[in-house]
């Protein structure tokens, strides 16, 4: 068994608007599901957090086998929020395996996300090496193109996590764009402070598929040279094998 909660709009569209919605599970219990629809838009702005906290919580958006969706929104649009699955509230013994869940985005047009906002399935520990993977990322445009413009999107094994990367894809019938330092990884993260040890497991594998064109360009900060890019890595430190990056398309 586990919780749900479920916001559509059978006629119309739905605003998150600088609000928080989650599931959590301290245990090694399900965190329970998001399940998010609009037969418009869907739009999650202004700060706005949907986040599921613990064993195999899912954000699902649009329709998906799992929720028994059948339909999507038009369009969805994320701006300057943050969407996120991670195992990090867990609380048991540490060589307990807890895998975190799975985020799912599908939309007829359009999918864009913009200013700063960040979506992350997560396999995360602060202080202890949790066992675990990270969930997959899928993100899909039926009949439109979808667009990252200064955001970051992941799937990563965080310092003293042990496990793997989720996968990400992201497929669109027309274009995909990362624009002005947006960045995909789905890697093993070092540490920072040395407080706990980095992270350790494999790189998930990025897929890409756009009928007409991806592109990446600028960068977040014109002082800096740090530009939109996609990666799956190891970091310095950590301990694992990169995955791999497949873009399929028209034109790059």
């Amino acid at each position: 068994k586990f919780s749900l909660i479920k916001i559509t709009a059978l006629q119309g569209s739905v605003s998150i608007d600088n609000s928080y919605i989650t599931t959590e599970n301290t245990s090694t219990g399900f965190a329970g599901y998001i399940n998010l629809n609009a037969n418009n838009q869907l739009a999650i702005i202004n700060n706005s957090v949907i986040s599921s906290r613990g064993k195999l919580g899912r954000i699902l958006i649009g329709k998906s086998d799992i929720s028994g969706e059948t339909s999507s929104p038009q369009e969805i649009s994320f701006n300057n929020s943050f969407l996120t699955v991670s195992n990090a509230s867990v609380t048991t013994a540490p060589e307990t395996e807890i895998n975190a869940g799975d985020i799912s985005i599908d939309a007829v047009n359009n999918i864009s996300f913009v200013n700063d906002s960040q979506i992350s399935t997560v396999q995360i520990s602060t202080v202890t090496e949790r066992r675990g993977n990270a969930g997959n990322l899928t993100v899909q445009s039926e009949n439109g193109s979808v667009s990252f413009d200064n955001n970051a999107v992941f799937s990563n094994v965080n310092p003293g996590g042990i496990g793997n990367a989720g996968d990400i894809n992201i497929t669109a019938s027309n274009s995909i764009y990362f624009t002005n330092g947006a960045e995909l990884q789905s890697g093993i993260v070092k540490t920072l402070d040395n407080s706990t040890p980095s992270g350790q497991g494999n790189g998930g594998n990025i897929t890409l598929n756009a009928e007409k064109n991806i592109t990446l360009s600028g960068s977040s900060n014109q002082d800096t040279e740090d530009g939109s890019g996609i990666f799956t890595d190891v970091e310095e430190t950590a301990i694992g094998d990169g995955g791999n990056i497949k873009l399929t398309t028209g034109s790059l």
